[in-house]
C-alpha cells in the first residue's frame, strides 16, 4: 500500500487552519509578513492574524555595540585573540568576562559557519556573567576586504570587523562602504533573512546598522605606513591596527618584525594615526611594547588609543603591561617615541 504520509486535518477545522498557516509560512519569504497575511487570510482570517502577530511581536531596538562605544570613548578594554576555530573555548573565555574576543578568519581555519558558531557561543556566555557585567563583544578578522565576504559576515552579526591589507585611503573607504547601506555604501538589503537583525526582531536594524557596525583597518605594508594618516582619517574607519610581520616582509625583513626599521615604521604609523585622533594598536611581540607605547599606542584621554590591554590585539600584553621595564634593555633598538607622548 502506498504511503501517502500523515493525514491532513480538515481544512475547515481550527486545527486545519493552523496547519495551513504553518505550511504556508514555511514556503514564503519571512521578510514579507504582509504577503504572508494575505496568503493565509484566504483560508482563515484568524490564522492570518496569528501568523502576522508571530512575525511582528517581540521586536526591540538594535543593541548598542559596547566595544565600539567604549573604543570611541577612549576606555580601556581587555581581550584575547581566538584562533582555535571552535565554539567551546570561545564560550569558556567569554564567560570569564573579557571585554572583547577576536575571532580570526584570515589565518585561522575559520569560515562563515564556524565563525557563526563562535559568535553564538560568545553571546550565550552572557548568561553566566555577574549581574551588571557587560557581555563580551566579538571582533572578527575577515579573510579579505571583498564586499561579498564582508556582507556574509555582517549577516551572521559580526558587528565589529578587522579588515586586513589596507594600503590606501581608497582601500579603507571601499572597506567601509561594504559595511554601509545605500546611499552611504553598497551593502545588500538582506538583513531580514539574517542573524544580524535577528530575523527582523531588531525593529530598527537597517537604520541603526551604520552606527553599530565597527570597522578596524589593518596597516601591514610599507605603502600603508606612508598612507597611514589618510587611512586613519577615513570616515567610518574606527581604528587602525599595525601588523608588523607583514610589514617586515614588505620592507625586505621577512621573519624579523623586530628589525629596527620595522619598529620605526610601526611607530611612525602609530604617530600618524594619533595625529588624526584615531585609535591605534599593534599586533606583535611584547618585547617591543615600550616602543609602541612611547609612540602613542597606550591609554590617553585624547585621542583615544587601543593596544593590548586597551582593545585588540596583543594576547599576552595584559600579562606584561604592569611589569614593563622602565629602561630599554641593553641590545634593544633605540626607542622611537614621539616627543611629548
Amino acid at each position: 500500500m502506498k504511503d501517502s504520509g500523515p493525514p491532513s486535518p480538515p481544512a475547515n477545522s481550527p486545527a486545519g487552519a493552523s496547519f495551513e498557516a504553518i505550511a504556508s509560512l514555511d514556503s514564503i519569504d519571512r521578510t514579507s509578513s504582509d504577503k504572508a497575511s494575505r496568503t493565509l487570510s484566504r483560508s482563515s482570517p484568524s490564522a492570518a492574524s496569528r501568523a502576522d502577530s508571530t512575525l511582528r511581536t517581540h521586536t526591540h531596538p538594535t543593541p548598542t555595540n559596547t566595544f565600539l562605544h567604549r573604543l570611541r570613548a577612549g576606555e580601556r578594554q581587555v581581550g584575547l585573540w581566538l584562533a582555535l576555530a571552535d565554539a567551546y573555548p570561545a564560550e569558556i573565555l567569554a564567560g570569564i568576562g573579557y571585554d572583547w574576543l577576536l575571532i580570526d578568519a584570515e589565518h585561522a581555519p575559520n569560515d562563515v559557519r564556524s565563525v557563526l558558531r563562535e559568535l553564538q557561543a560568545i553571546d550565550s556566555a552572557a548568561a553566566s556573567l555577574p549581574a551588571g557585567r557587560p557581555r563580551t563583544e566579538a571582533v572578527v578578522r575577515l579573510p579579505s576586504a571583498d564586499p561579498v565576504t564582508v556582507k556574509r559576515y555582517l549577516e551572521i552579526d559580526a558587528r565589529t570587523l578587522l579588515i586586513p591589507m589596507i594600503d590606501t585611503a581608497e582601500d579603507a573607504a571601499a572597506a567601509v562602504a561594504a559595511t554601509r547601506y545605500p546611499p552611504h555604501g553598497i551593502r545588500g538589503m538582506g538583513s531580514g533573512l539574517g542573524r544580524s537583525s535577528r530575523w527582523r526582531r531588531f525593529e530598527d536594524y537597517q537604520a541603526a546598522a551604520d552606527t553599530t557596525t565597527g570597522v578596524i583597518v589593518q596597516i601591514e605594508s610599507a605603502t600603508a605606513v606612508k598612507n597611514a594618516a589618510a587611512i586613519a582619517r577615513t570616515p567610518g574607519a574606527d581604528a587602525v591596527l599595525l601588523g608588523p610581520s607583514d610589514l617586515a616582509a614588505s620592507m625586505g625583513h621577512a621573519g624579523n618584525p623586530g628589525h629596527p626599521d620595522v619598529v620605526a615604521a610601526s611607530c611612525a604609523a602609530i604617530r600618524a594615526a594619533r595625529a588624526e585622533t584615531s585609535p591605534a594598536g599593534v599586533m606583535g611581540s611584547a618585547a617591543h611594547l615600550p616602543d609602541w607605547l612611547a609612540a602613542g599606542a597606550r591609554s590617553s584621554p585624547s585621542p583615544p588609543t587601543w593596544h593590548c590591554s586597551r582593545t585588540p590585539p596583543l594576547t599576552s600584553c595584559s600579562r606584561h603591561a604592569r611589569r614593563l621595564p622602565r629602561r630599554t634593555p641593553a641590545g634593544r633598538p633605540p626607542r622611537c617615541g614621539a616627543p611629548g607622548s
